[in-house]
């Protein structure tokens, strides 16, 4: 039961932190200022590990949610709430990310973020541990993405990273596509919760 209550509060406090800050200064698709003040992020993507073989690979789902601010009409700061689910390992983590914008135009943009890991860890990782990635996004709709999670075991002397690249989508897909990844994140939490 313990191992459900940790990822369920993380994910509980990531909406709540969502809705409590939607108000109506609030984009809901992210666009330069003055356009926006402030934007949401809602993204839900699938990568693939670029370390493992095409057999092993499984592929890593996550999710992302959190709000950002425009300082300008270039750039935008924010942070982020963040799931991933480690396919090869079964294993869910999670953390808060830092991220920063770079406005190209009001339809191109780059993210950059970094944040620490806070839960996960049934195969000796230990928290926290490092979490960020680099994206091209497109209207908020689409972005490619390269990602790296860097953990700690206490079994081995050395980190791992994980480097894994994919597809994100955001906005009204993300949202979409967000409300589905919860329902199979606390679905698949409390079948391994009543079957362990």
């Amino acid at each position: 039961m313990k191992r459900l209550v940790v990822p369920a509060t993380m994910v509980l406090s990531c909406f709540l932190f969502h809705a409590v800050s939607a108000d109506a200064q609030v984009c809901y698709r992210g666009k330069p200022s003055p356009t926006c003040r402030t934007f949401m992020v809602t993204e839900v993507g699938l990568g693939l590990n670029v370390q493992e073989s095409q057999w092993e690979n499984k592929g890593w789902p996550l999710l992302e949610i959190g709000l950002m601010r425009n300082l300008g009409k270039r750039y935008a700061v924010g942070g982020t709430c963040y799931v991933v689910y480690d396919s090869k390992y079964e294993d869910f983590r999670g953390g808060l990310k830092l991220r920063a914008r770079r406005w190209f135009n009001p339809d191109l943009s780059m993210n950059l973020s970094g944040g620490l890991l806070f839960m996960g860890g049934s195969y000796g990782e230990t928290f926290p541990a490092f979490a960020g990635h680099l994206d091209v996004n497109y209207r908020d709709l689409v972005a490619p993405y390269v990602a790296v999670d860097v953990l700690r075991h206490e079994a081995s002397p050395l980190d791992g990273a994980n480097v894994h690249m994919g597809l994100r989508f955001g906005s009204y897909p993300g949202t979409g596509l967000t409300g589905i990844a919860v329902g199979v994140v606390v679905l698949a939490l409390y079948s391994r919760t009543v079957a362990g």
